[in-house]
């Protein structure tokens, strides 16, 4: 399972993302291979993170897939479109070998 950051960004600072948004990913993935989870993250409310679990056998094949549930998404449910989807991208972290 890979972890795939989907980086939002909106003209509006004072907007949050609406409070179903992990629902309305959840729905609009029915048909998406690989989805398992969304979780949104509001550490900054003018550019919050919405984590997406994916099944895939590559990151970038995680990365596309994420993305493209966001555009989706963002078609179907009104309240998501003030949202831009800046990048969608799987963390790299460093591993500490010693």
């Amino acid at each position: 399972m890979r972890l795939v950051h989907i980086l939002l960004r909106s003209d509006d600072r004072g907007r949050t993302l609406p409070a179903d948004t992990e629902a309305l990913l959840a729905a609009s993935a029915v048909d998406a291979d690989g989805f398992e989870l969304a979780v949104v993250h509001l550490r900054e409310r003018a550019h919050p993170v919405v984590g997406m679990y994916m099944r895939t056998a590559s990151l970038e094949a995680a990365e596309e897939r994420a993305a493209a549930i966001w555009r989706s998404a963002a078609a179907a449910h009104p309240q998501l479109r003030p949202w831009t989807l800046a990048r969608a991208e799987v963390p790299l972290l460093p591993f500490d070998l010693d």
